[in-house]
């Protein structure tokens, strides 16, 4: 009988199925599924994928149709695929040189989560935090109770893009700043991680970073709950680090949709927008409504929304203004009260 994983005799696709049943096996880590049962399902799909593929041409159509029978379709293209190869892991020594103290900023009491801006956005893998060396995506205002979850923790796929000055091994490290706990990383949710799952770079999009992207890793970031998290990422020559908000709701965006429609008055059809979930403090700017990090759905509206009132009342008239044609309403993420709306919407 044949061996069903015997050599195709094509180097380049060798090494991007190798990928591919990597990257499987490694979705699989924060999943419900078995991590066995998983790769054995991956293996069987890439022996199947690797028969017709030998009668293909060229590399870069092998790799996309395997990426589509394999499920992975858009998750990473073929430039970060071909001739990646994994980045071997430091020694034990050489992880502890990386614990340098935590540079974890303070919140104050109430205050609104100071979260990272987006520095790096790279084709496929989208907006990256963080000025580098090591920036890291798919974590910001994440929905916690949206996630898939396994044990209590709420699982969520990351990538790290990592640029020309930091060459070395990575040690992340995670903490709450809003809290104690609730954060953890890789398949046993501990408190640090040590990248090595290496799978080649991206393409930048937009402005080129003065360095540019060497490697990106892939692995996971599990909550227990919403709240305000620090991540510090520690090489050889330098440290990154990023704030991030776990956002919390258990209202659905078409529960908050009605809500919003209910609370405002119009003379005319009331058209939804947008609806986007986000905190309290940074859509409102702060306020005493309620606290800065409650997570809100911003509803925004179209329509004729007449004007609250028409005062001041005195002895010289005072028209109303005209209708207003937005409006903005916010409605608390985990209750689905109604907190406030402004007209027109800013």
């Amino acid at each position: 009988m044949t061996d069903p994983m015997e050599p195709t005799g094509d180097p380049g696709l060798e090494r991007a199925l190798a990928v591919l049943l990597r990257i499987k096996a490694d979705r699989a880590a924060n999943s419900a599924q078995p991590f066995e049962l998983v790769l054995a399902r991956a293996t069987t799909q890439a022996t199947r994928i690797r028969r017709r593929l030998l009668t293909v041409g060229a590399l870069g159509v092998m790799v996309a149709v395997a990426l589509a029978g394999l499920g992975l379709a858009g998750y990473l293209g073929p430039r970060a695929l071909v001739g990646a190869s994994p980045s071997p892991p430091p020694s034990a020594a050489g992880i502890a040189a990386l614990r340098r103290p935590l540079l974890m900023p303070a919140l104050a009491a109430g205050g609104a989560c100071p979260v990272t801006p987006v520095g790096l956005t790279l084709e496929r893998l989208g907006a990256f935090q963080g000025a580098g060396p090591v920036r890291v995506n798919n974590l910001n205002d994440v929905v916690v109770n949206e996630l898939p979850i396994q044990d209590g923790w709420y699982g969520q796929k990351v990538f790290w893009a990592v640029d020309a000055r930091e060459p070395g091994p990575i040690l992340v490290r995670v903490a709450r700043i809003d809290g104690t706990g609730g954060i953890g990383l890789g398949t046993d949710n501990g408190p640090e991680l040590v990248l090595s799952n290496n799978y080649g770079g991206g393409l930048v999009v937009g402005p080129t970073p003065s360095f540019p992207i060497e490697r990106v890793f892939i692995d996971g970031v599990s909550f227990r709950e919403p709240g305000c998290y620090f991540m510090q990422m520690d090489g050889p020559a330098t440290t990154s680090t990023v704030v991030f908000r776990a956002l919390g709701a258990t209202v659905s965006a078409a529960s908050a949709d009605a809500v919003a429609r209910a609370n405002v008055s119009s003379t005319s059809p009331v058209t939804v927008t947008a609806t986007t979930l986000t905190t309290y403090g940074a859509e409102a700017g702060g306020g005493s409504v309620v606290a800065a990090d409650t997570p809100v759905w911003a509803v925004r509206l179209s329509g004729s929304f007449p004007a609250f009132s028409c005062g001041p009342y005195t002895a010289t008239p005072h028209p109303c203004p005209s209708p207003a044609t937005s409006a903005l309403v916010l409605v608390d993420g985990r209750t689905g009260a109604f907190i406030e709306g402004r007209m027109p919407a800013p």
